[in-house]
């Protein structure tokens, strides 16, 4: 398996305020000292009804920032890990330590990520499906399959037990 690309994001609880100073939260994001998501990275902003777009339109890379969400998408070049990483801690740094602190943004209600991957043609699991659907249905020209795995991922706090999980979205 192949990791061609990840996405990872913050949902908090909708906010006028983030609403109200979209274009400034876009200018700390793109023009923050040590920023990854700079001009350079993403050529475009485009404006569309409470929604920012970053957006760079020869790799499709893009980062999408609402009053609610802040979700940034991108395709591996070379190392899925060290850019993985790079991109990661600097979400880290300048969304979540400069730009929720400096706009004061709470509520966080969700955060995740989406590793995205190619399987190799030779796969087991991929071979055992198209061998039922050729049996039943004749040649498949393409497969797609999606299920989730849902894990529960308590956690003890000195007032409460959350309700956390794990929800792993596969998709084929």
């Amino acid at each position: 398996m192949k990791q061609t690309g990840f996405a990872f994001g913050i949902r908090t609880v909708r906010s006028f305020s983030v609403e109200d100073r979209l274009g400034a939260i876009v200018d700390e994001i793109l023009y923050s000292d040590s920023s990854e998501f700079n001009e350079k990275m993403f050529p475009e902003v485009r404006d569309n009804h409470n929604t920012k777009l970053l957006f760079d339109p020869i790799k499709q890379n893009k980062f999408t920032i609402t009053p609610q969400d802040f979700i940034f998408e991108y395709s591996v070049v070379n190392n899925f890990q060290i850019e993985f990483d790079k991109y990661l801690n600097n979400f880290n740094q300048i969304v979540i330590n400069k730009v929720f602190d400096h706009f004061k943004i709470k509520n966080i209600s969700r955060f995740g990520f989406i590793i995205k991957s190619e399987l190799d043609g030779k796969d087991k699991f991929l071979q055992e499906i198209s061998s039922v659907i050729k049996k039943h249905k004749g040649d498949d020209d393409s497969l797609s399959m999606r299920f989730n795995v849902i894990t529960k991922k308590p956690l003890t706090l000195p007032t409460m037990i959350t309700e956390d999980y794990d929800n792993e979205i596969v998709n084929h």
